[in-house]
């Protein structure tokens, strides 16, 4: 499967943010590229990362 043929969506605090083509490719590129190093994954289809702060951190 090639980052061409990888949709990406980014949602922040319940707002979906824009991706211009180089954002999408970007990020393509390395989430499935940290899929593909796993063990046990031999093939995907789709795939959710969760990313939250802990909380009472803030930056």
């Amino acid at each position: 499967m090639g980052t061409e043929d990888i949709v990406v969506a980014i949602t922040i605090d319940g707002r979906d943010i824009p991706l211009n083509r180089f954002v999408q490719k970007f990020v393509s590129s390395v989430v499935a590229g940290m899929i593909d190093s796993l063990r046990g994954v031999d093939g995907w289809e789709g795939a959710t990362v969760t990313v939250k702060r802990k909380s009472g951190r803030n930056c």
